[in-house]
């Protein structure tokens, strides 16, 4: 996924939020444990520092 910087970001939409979760369930040289943050935050709405701090 690339990375995009935003002081203020706003939250993506459901359409934007199910592609990318498509994109990182077929793309195959993701490793785990970024899949599974990834897929975690997609889903849940949940910034990363959240559940990983």
């Amino acid at each position: 996924m690339p990375h995009q910087a935003t002081i203020s970001p706003a939250p993506i939409s459901r359409h934007q939020r199910l592609a990318a979760l498509r994109r990182l369930l077929t793309e195959e040289q993701i490793p785990l444990l970024t899949l599974v943050a990834a897929t975690m935050v997609l889903l849940y709405a949940q910034p990363l520092t959240g559940f990983c701090a």
